[in-house]
């Protein structure tokens, strides 16, 4: 089975939502049985890598419009004060993205690529009308 985080829930990940396209779910895969569930934690840490990758890309890109005067920029780093238990590896994974990856174009259209192929494989709403 797999569940979806939506733009509310990244945005607790440290995920810009204003930087994702209009209806992203993160697919998260659940395996096992109903009572023994397991989530498949590399895979969403993966694709939460590829999206702060992302957000880098799009807060630099913002950065250097800034610095030439064509509009706002921010680091793209969001903070929240000191961060909980249950938050701080990924404070630690966003720390270390934003350190140590700077994102290429050719990167950055893979994640594009991916982001597309998630969004078509979210189920539509049922007309129910």
């Amino acid at each position: 089975m797999v569940v979806g985080l939506n733009a509310g829930a990244l945005a607790q990940l440290r995920v810009r939502p204003e930087l994702l396209p209009e209806g992203y779910v993160l697919p998260v895969a659940l395996r096992g049985t109903i009572d023994s569930p397991s989530v498949d934690y590399g895979g969403a840490a993966r694709r939460l890598t590829a999206l702060l990758l992302r957000q880098k890309y799009y807060s630099a890109a913002a950065a250097d419009a800034a610095a030439s005067g064509d509009g706002p920029g921010n680091d793209g780093a969001a903070t929240s004060g000191k961060g909980s238990s249950s938050t701080a590896w990924l404070d630690l994974l966003g720390k270390a993205v934003h350190a140590l990856v700077t994102p290429t174009k050719d990167s950055l259209a893979e994640i594009e690529a991916a982001m597309d192929r998630d969004i078509e494989s979210v189920p539509k709403p049922w007309d129910l009308g």
